[in-house]
């Protein structure tokens, strides 16, 4: 659709453009943008992804509104009857609901199907993705957003033997994990792993717990080989495997092969599976169970024996029918999910389903599903509930009554205890959310930070506080114009949040009065914090870039903030790193290493060169920290000196007792203990 075309909807559609949003006032600012960015880019590639993942969450409401205008509007022209699902309480549909839900689902779907392929493209921009991670890191800690909860990474120890994968991105290649026995010398790799069986399979979290070995990710569409070995026995001797080895523990054998060919040959493409190993033997891991579920991976987590897995299930309006579920209601392990399961709020629009399933690794069975029709962005998972988040529009009409934001993000609230998720409310709050680490809960109050736009263009920031039923309680918002949120972190009591354009303002939030937040300061510094971490409840540290007064970066910088006294929060100590261009926790918390015991933190960053025979490469860098002497070097490990492959790497350090292990893998797995 070009410009005109797009004029002339907009003035029939009654809708306000506001002047900085027109469509060719928009073009000019991005490429202003590209241009000044343009030189630094080429230099640095992962920083060009992330000027572009900003810049696309900065231009989002600018591509929904012109875009998928028409789309929404045929949603309203067709006014389509459903279910609305019950707020502010635990949620048990009754029977006249459950009889309802796929009749509603359907009816949902259906209303697409008319819709021309110009409206039925994604109405939805892309998302970058005390409830503070525990501050004393054991062996099997990851740099994890709530305490108590897992997160996935490609490595992991259990104190013993550390564990590490490798994907493959090449048809020579196959995905492969690498078991290494820890000691005080260079670790010895015991075992390998390979996923050649599972073609296609792409490994995104990991985790260990006791003796399993946990794999999550996404495979494309199953294939016969795959709904043969699964489905055509339901006694477990599938063909190339020996039966002990994969026994009946799938938890979704049919005993009626038909039933199962049919559910599992359906229009979606691609599938999150969970394959487990049992790894008593470290020299022998033995392949226990593969399970699947509809769509493609979002998130994962695991709290106790429990895996919790989040896909998105997309399903095509011209392919559904009412006769057969499987066309439009998410499966488990082929299974349609049971009507009492499934959600449909009145206000969601397209055609994606979130899907949430509990996995008991102990038991080898599932203990919760569920599917939340509409998209999922992001999740955060508090200590008692969790929370799916999702970026919707208002389109701002002469009549509409929300004038704040042209944004809202949509948040659902499940329970879950020790695997049973129940939908307890669901809200919005104006804007988007940069990350999980905006999000925070705590005694029944939601703290939110977010970015939001109004018919000006300009960005504003706010913070938001909902109650347990998500509904709005208190709010302090029209803070830093013309700048977006970098980081937030929440301590207690207190938050902490950095927007940034020119210069770096850290604000400080006082919480104790949930529903009557205190913005208590604001401090202004060069650069931007990309990631904040309380190291004690006095010091906060600032993961970031160094940038001049005109926006160019000149390093990586770190940052020692006193935050004793919060409406005089203070720098007390700066590194700038001019020699590196990136590092990996700017934009994923798991890389960092935090130990508050021997006060130390440790990140791999990396390098481009400036000559023609220095290519740059990778350091592992460990830092000590201390209120009197600041940030000091502890050590320096080069893990690529002259990367004249353009290798891509990425590495995590830890510690086993004593000893300090930095794992990385490029083009293969590397484990070492490092002398300090």
């Amino acid at each position: 659709m070009n410009d005109k075309k797009i004029k002339e909807q907009l003035q029939q559609e009654n809708i306000i453009v506001p002047e900085s949003l027109q469509p060719e006032q928009m073009r000019k600012k991005l490429e202003q943008h590209k241009e000044a960015n343009t030189t630094f880019s080429s230099l640095h590639p992962t920083h060009a992804v992330n000027w572009k993942k900003r810049m696309g969450q900065l231009a989002a409401t600018v591509v929904i509104f012109l875009g998928c205008m028409q789309g929404f509007k045929l949603i309203q022209q067709q006014g389509a009857t459903l279910l609305k699902a019950p707020n502010n309480s635990l949620h048990k549909m009754n029977t006249s609901t459950q009889e309802q839900s796929y009749e509603k689902a359907y009816k949902k779907l259906n209303s697409y199907n008319t819709a021309s392929l110009e409206n039925k493209q994604d109405q939805y921009a892309d998302q970058a993705k005390d409830t503070t991670s525990s501050q004393k890191q054991t062996s099997n800690s990851t740099n994890v957003r709530t305490d108590g909860v897992d997160e996935g990474d490609f490595v992991k120890t259990d104190g013993n033997y550390i564990y590490a994968f490798r994907n493959s991105y090449d048809t020579n290649t196959v995905s492969k994990v690498e078991i290494f026995q820890a000691d005080n010398t260079n670790p010895k790799k015991v075992s390998s792993i390979s996923l050649a069986d599972f073609k296609g399979f792409s490994i995104t979290d990991m985790y260990i717990k006791d003796d399993k070995l946990l794999l999550i990710g996404q495979q494309s569409d199953l294939s016969k080989k795959d709904i043969k070995r699964i489905y055509e026995s339901d006694g477990g001797n599938f063909e190339n495997y020996q039966a002990n080895s994969w026994s009946d523990s799938y938890g979704c054998l049919y005993k009626d092969v038909a039933v199962a060919k049919k559910a599992a040959i359906n229009t979606n493409t691609i599938y999150t599976r969970t394959i487990i190993y049992n790894v008593s033997n470290k020299e022998h891991p033995i392949l226990e169970t593969s399970t699947f579920q509809d769509g493609t991976l979002e998130e994962t987590r695991m709290v106790e024996n429990v895996l919790y897995v989040i896909s998105s299930r997309s399903f095509s309006p011209d392919k559904i029918n009412k006769k057969e579920p499987a066309t439009y209601i998410p499966q488990v392990c082929g299974q349609v999910l049971n009507e009492r399961d499934v959600y449909v709020e009145e206000k969601e629009t397209g055609c994606n389903y979130t899907v949430l399933s509990s996995y008991d690794v102990t038991q080898k069975k599932y203990i919760d599903q569920k599917a939340d029709y509409g998209n999922s962005s992001m999740l955060y998972m508090g200590k008692e509930n969790l929370y799916i988040l999702s970026m919707k529009n208002e389109y701002l009409t002469k009549d509409s009554t929300n004038t704040d934001a042209m944004q809202q993000e949509h948040i659902v609230k499940y329970s879950y205890t020790n695997g049973s998720m129940n939908r307890m409310a669901s809200g919005t709050v104006n804007g988007y959310i940069f990350n999980d680490y905006c999000v925070d809960e705590q005694n029944g109050y939601l703290r939110v930070v977010t970015t939001y736009y109004n018919t000006d263009g300009i960005p504003k920031n706010g913070l938001f506080v909902l109650d347990s039923n998500l509904k709005q309680v208190g709010s302090i918002k029209g803070l830093a114009k013309n700048e977006t949120i970098y980081s937030a972190r929440f301590t207690g009591d207190m938050a902490y949040f950095v927007t940034y354009r020119n210069t770096d303002p850290l604000f400080t939030v006082d919480l104790s009065d949930p529903e009557n937040p205190v913005l208590m300061g604001a401090l202004k510094l060069p650069g931007h914090s990309d990631y904040l971490h309380p190291v004690t409840d006095t010091l906060l540290l600032g993961i970031g870039e160094e940038t001049t007064s005109n926006g160019t970066t000149v390093g990586l910088k770190l940052s020692l903030y006193d935050i004793s006294n919060p409406k005089k929060v203070k720098e007390i100590s700066k590194k700038v790193l001019k020699n590196y261009d990136d590092t990996e926790v700017l934009y994923n918390p798991n890389a960092l290493y935090i130990n508050t015991e021997k006060k130390e933190f440790g990140f791999c960053v990396e390098s481009y060169g400036k000559g023609t025979k220095d290519y740059g490469g990778y350091d592992y860098l460990l830092y000590n920290y201390d209120e009197a002497k600041g940030l000091t070097l502890k050590a320096k490990n080069v893990l690529i000196k002259d990367n004249t492959g353009y290798q891509e790497l990425q590495a995590r350090g830890f510690r086993i007792e004593n000893d300090f292990y930095i794992v990385s893998v490029a083009e293969k797995i590397k484990a070492m203990c490092v002398k300090e």
